[in-house]
């Protein structure tokens, strides 16, 4: 069923907890896999439902992924890592969540500790939130 058929959707804001909003950890780095929704800022409305990304990060990742592909589990695509980048997820979870994160500090309120600081700067890319260009014209 395509997410947006049904309320829990529109409503998944009201029930994130604080913490999940400042993780900056976007595609599970530390991993051997990582698989998650798949925004492709390119695909045609109802083109990607089922798909999700996976990021092999590791030797026993690849493993994994090489053997559910040959018992056919799963399907795979090669991807490209700037088309990965370019959606919504990564600029929610690598920039909006590492600026609530610096405000939160700001303000005094309770955070996470990283141990180390975290970058909220969006850089160019493909698709963005708040595109600079439009069709690379200013």
């Amino acid at each position: 069923m395509d997410r947006h058929q049904y309320m829990y959707h529109h409503l998944m804001p009201a029930f994130k907890r604080a913490p999940c909003e400042m993780c900056v950890d976007w595609s599970a780095e530390l991993a051997d896999l990582s698989v998650g929704d798949y925004w492709d800022p390119q695909a045609q409305a109802g083109e990607t439902i089922g798909t999700s990304s996976c990021l092999v990060r590791t030797p026993i990742g690849e493993d994994i992924l090489d053997r559910a592909v040959k018992n056919k589990y799963i399907e795979t695509a090669g991807l490209e890592a700037s088309r990965l980048a370019a959606g919504v997820g990564f600029e929610l979870k690598k920039h909006a969540a590492a600026f609530r994160l610096r405000q939160r500090r700001r303000f005094g309120w309770p955070v996470p500790d990283y141990h180390r600081e975290t970058d909220h700067t969006p850089f160019v890319k493909e698709q963005h939130l708040a595109p600079e260009t439009k069709n690379g014209k200013k």
